[in-house]
């Protein structure tokens, strides 16, 4: 498990938390009470990446998954949302790093199915990118 110490997974905590207020309720403005200390710069760099790509990180979710949208968990699609914008969509982690995190974020917010499908889903979606 990561250091709950860690400013870097707890900014990925901050952005799996907060796209998750976005995506279930879209008009709140209320977002989750900082509670913690995070990196302020890793979460604007990977929220800005989210935000500028977010219909091809969809897209390329819905192709690996082989589900649509509406069948992935919030909490799993943030989640991988996250993920492939830190390293698939840019070069902010080695995608290894960020693989692990999702896979750690996912067993600390989803359920007991949740990582395995999060490392599913990004391993066929590196796969494929280094196909290509």
């Amino acid at each position: 498990m990561k250091s709950q110490k860690d400013p870097r997974h707890k900014a990925r905590m901050k952005l799996v938390e907060t796209m998750y207020v976005k995506k279930v309720n879209p008009s709140s403005l209320e977002l989750p009470e900082d509670v913690y200390t995070y990196d302020t710069e890793l979460f604007g760099k990977i929220n800005k990446v989210a935000e500028e790509n977010s219909a091809e990180i969809d897209s390329l979710i819905v192709n690996t998954a082989k589900r649509e949208l509406h069948e992935i968990k919030n909490i799993e699609h943030v989640i991988l949302i996250l993920s492939l914008a830190e390293s698939f969509f840019s070069d902010i982690t080695p995608y290894k790093v960020s693989v692990d995190e999702a896979i750690e974020l996912a067993r600390e917010y989803g359920d007991e199915a949740s990582a395995s499908f999060v490392a599913g889903v990004l391993g066929a979606a590196y796969e494929k990118k280094l196909k290509n």
